[in-house]
């Protein structure tokens, strides 16, 4: 069963609701489970990781189709997480977001992703021995870079896994346009961590 057939199980209420509810939550636990682990502890993107299947069990009687279930589901992920930051007090709106940064600047990212200003974090490129082979030098720079913009880290690892920008655009609730430019962004930021390897694989 795809996506939609299996929240059409769960929106009826009926037989199989169960096991539809477990199956769609096999297909989305790791990739959710790391959208949250990039703004928060592992224990608590736990937490809202079943929140988000909590409401998507709730919600979806009120849907009248699902079109496009995985967006919807994404949807529903990023409000979880919002929800989190709000009553924790800790989300910056798109609006503050937005009056704060430079329009113009590399690092712009308003509407993306709430900025929290205790990750932000200068790129500091990571030093290698010039014995260390290149495939482990690479793994320390995404190790540190993972650490620094945990974000931005995340799109880079869906594009590594294949994802197309028009997925990412899905996941991430943006346009298209706004999603490439993001990706050349994310790009960006990587290449100072990922430097000393080039220098160390072509001397």
């Amino acid at each position: 069963m795809d996506d939609a057939a299996l929240l059409q199980t769960i929106a009826r209420r009926g037989f199989g609701v169960t096991g539809a509810t477990a199956k769609l939550y096999d297909r989305y636990q790791d990739k959710l489970l790391r959208f949250f682990q990039a703004a928060v502890e592992t224990s608590q993107a736990w937490d809202l990781l079943q929140d988000t299947f909590i409401k998507i069990v709730e919600r979806a009687p009120a849907m009248k189709n699902f079109d496009n279930p995985s967006a919807w589901i994404w949807r529903i992920a990023h409000n979880v997480r919002n929800d989190y930051f709000r009553s924790a007090n800790k989300l910056l709106s798109f609006e503050e977001v937005y009056e704060n940064t430079d329009p113009t600047a590399e690092d712009t990212n308003a509407g993306f992703y709430v900025e929290f200003k205790e990750r932000k974090t200068p790129a500091v490129s990571v030093m290698c021995a010039p014995d260390q082979d290149v495939i482990d030098c690479v793994k320390k720079a995404l190790e540190r870079f993972s650490v620094d913009h945990p974000h931005r880290f995340l799109v880079i690892e869906w594009l590594q896994e294949g994802e197309s920008p028009q997925e990412i655009a899905t996941r991430l609730n943006r346009t298209v346009g706004a999603t490439y430019e993001f990706i050349s962004q994310c790009k960006k930021k990587l290449q100072p961590y990922t430097q000393p390897c080039k220098e160390l694989a072509f001397g």
